[in-house]
């Protein structure tokens, strides 16, 4: 079935693509990547997973197509509207609690 699909890259194209078993070794192929074309990837995987998903070879092809990636540890539920297609929101820096608080940078000479 993906087979036929690959023959119509056109009938595959998204804007957003939920990244095939966590960014396993054997996810996300060349051909797969450049018929679906997405604009972002969004990597479900769980912080620090003993798979180490998603593993660095399959994000060197996501980086390569300017595909921009997003993952759960970092962003926690990310968030996406059809309406505003080209937006990814992230959950956790949006709801940041009080014991989250970033200390701004220290200007030079303090």
């Amino acid at each position: 079935m993906l087979a036929d699909a690959l023959d119509l890259p056109e009938s595959l194209q998204s804007t957003v693509l939920l990244v095939p078993h966590h960014g396993s070794k054997t996810s996300s192929s060349t051909p797969f990547l450049d018929a679906v074309k997405p604009d972002f990837g969004i990597v479900q995987a769980g912080y620090r997973n003993r798979f180490k998903h998603p593993v660095p070879e399959v994000m060197t092809r996501y980086q390569d197509r300017q595909i921009r990636v997003i993952d759960s540890p970092h962003c926690g539920a990310v968030m996406w509207s059809s309406s505003k297609p080209k937006e990814m929101r992230c959950h956790r820096a949006e709801n940041q609690r009080y014991w989250h608080h970033q200390l701004p940078e220290l200007e030079p000479n303090h």
